[in-house]
């Protein structure tokens, strides 16, 4: 988005996490139970695959600030994001 559809965007983004965390939060998603670890690991086997099918189409703006939400729960996500966007803008 952020290299074809906001080019001049003052802030851009780019979140990332590990494929195992990426599952997981996928699954607990779809179904708030907990899941088993084959299905964690059948989930982060396809989002690898996809992964790489997508790195051939994509990439990531070179200007874009990458934020690893791995270990990070979603508030805390948007407070920094937000933040960053307080700061470019700077608004209080």
């Amino acid at each position: 988005m952020a290299t074809t559809v906001f080019p001049g965007a003052d802030l851009k983004v780019y979140l990332v996490a590990d494929p195992w965390e990426r599952a997981r939060r996928r699954l607990i998603q779809r179904d708030p139970r907990v899941p088993s670890e084959d299905e964690i690991l059948e989930e982060a086997t396809r989002i690898i695959t996809r992964d790489q099918q997508d790195a051939a189409q994509s990439v990531p703006s070179k200007d874009a600030l990458q934020i690893d939400t791995t270990k990070i729960p979603q508030q805390q996500q948007v407070a920094q994001i937000v933040a960053l966007a307080k700061r470019i803008t700077k608004t209080p």
